[in-house]
């Protein structure tokens, strides 16, 4: 007997053209939240596939002050090994990030933002895979593009990064589509 599952290419189909969700509320005069989600083909972390490859679930929101500070969290699904202190293999399943930073915009298009991420995966039996990374960037408008410079930094002595200090340093640019809804 053959058996046809009708519901599974509708699903897949369903999952590969999910669009990312996402809402601001203003809930006092200076207090607003943001957050989102999506389904992404592949979560990739500084070019390193964080699902082998495959989709993921991801998920955040901010609570941002009119002063420029600013809280939040933004989560993943996951999918890789990892070996903690103790030697024991680990699958971590999922990332969940909090993060805390100011913002301030110095001159008109060029704005400073800094603060700090602490990365989780739960599961990990001794922080083995967890960290904090203090982070500065800054962007500025060239004409019709957004340019955005930054340093992200791990300090040594965390168990996720072998006892070793690491830098990040990254740069983007972006633009505006005219006449289209495509924004920065």
């Amino acid at each position: 007997m053959r058996t046809i599952y009708f519901g599974l290419p509708a699903l897949v189909l369903a999952t590969v053209t999910t669009p990312a969700f996402a809402q601001d509320k203003s809930i006092s005069d200076s207090l607003s939240v943001s957050g989102g989600a999506a389904v992404v083909s592949d979560y990739r972390f500084r070019g390193l596939s964080q699902t082998g490859e495959e989709a993921a679930v991801q998920g955040w929101a901010t609570m941002t002050h009119d002063s420029g500070f600013y809280v939040g969290f933004w989560g993943s699904s996951t999918n890789f090994n990892t070996v903690d202190s103790l030697g024991a293999v680990k699958t971590q399943s999922a990332e969940i990030d909090a993060i805390a930073g100011y913002s301030h915009k110095l001159t008109s298009g060029i704005t400073v933002d800094g603060g700090f991420t602490y990365y989780m995966y739960p599961g990990g039996t001794d922080l083995a895979t967890d960290y904090i990374e203090p982070y500065l960037a800054v962007t500025g408008d060239i004409g019709p593009l957004t340019a955005k410079v930054g340093a992200a930094y791990i300090p040594s002595g965390q168990n996720a990064t072998g006892g070793k200090d690491n830098i990040y340093l990254y740069t983007d640019l972006s633009a505006i589509i005219p006449n289209t809804p495509v924004k920065r």
